[in-house]
């Protein structure tokens, strides 16, 4: 197809981002037993948004936030959720701005 064009749209973009957000996951698991003990059930706590979260899964992700622990899987879920920020920019130019200061 010499006149197809690439594109790239958002829900493809996240449901990449989602799909490796819980590769880290597993991997992290696998390296411990606290790790796996930490990371036990936590799965859909990373995938769903913060505004949907129960009090408890709201509760077990502020346990695991980044500044608390040295989780690569938190580090993941804030770069995914920098990414979402970039998406929900107005323009290019405030997008371009967005993705300079991470």
């Amino acid at each position: 197809m010499p006149q197809a064009t690439q594109s790239v749209d958002r829900f493809h973009v996240v449901q990449l981002l989602n799909r490796a957000i819980d590769h880290v996951r597993c991997t992290e698991r696998r390296e411990s037993a606290s790790k796996r003990w930490q990371l036990a059930g936590t799965k859909y706590i990373w995938l769903k948004r913060r505004e949907s979260l129960t009090k408890r899964q709201l509760a077990k992700r502020e346990e695991l936030d980044p500044a608390k622990t040295h989780l690569r899987e938190a580090r993941a879920c804030q770069m995914a959720k920098a990414l979402q920020d970039v998406y929900s920019c107005a323009d290019r130019e405030s997008a371009a701005r967005a993705l300079g200061k991470r």
